[in-house]
């Protein structure tokens, strides 16, 4: 039985989707602005490829601070 993805138990988040150049740096554990109506508290983070990245904290003022990253099944150890 194939697994679910992390982000389904999620769904009562919203979700943020960050271009190529922010989703690199939310990988890498870096804060990234991101338009979300000065929306606060945790959220779903999406790539531009649609790929679930992680669980940030919206801080009210555009900034989007990394809180719990995932891997993608194809970047390895």
């Amino acid at each position: 039985q194939p697994l679910v993805s992390p982000d389904v138990a999620l769904t009562a988040l919203p979700g943020v989707q960050l271009d190529a150049a922010a989703a690199e740096q939310f990988r890498s554990g870096q804060a990234v602005e991101a338009t979300a109506d000065d929306a606060s508290g945790l959220a779903r983070v999406y790539g531009s490829d649609e790929v679930f990245l992680g669980v940030a904290e919206l801080s009210g003022d555009g900034w989007l601070h990394p809180r719990r990253v995932f891997r993608s099944p194809d970047e390895g150890l």
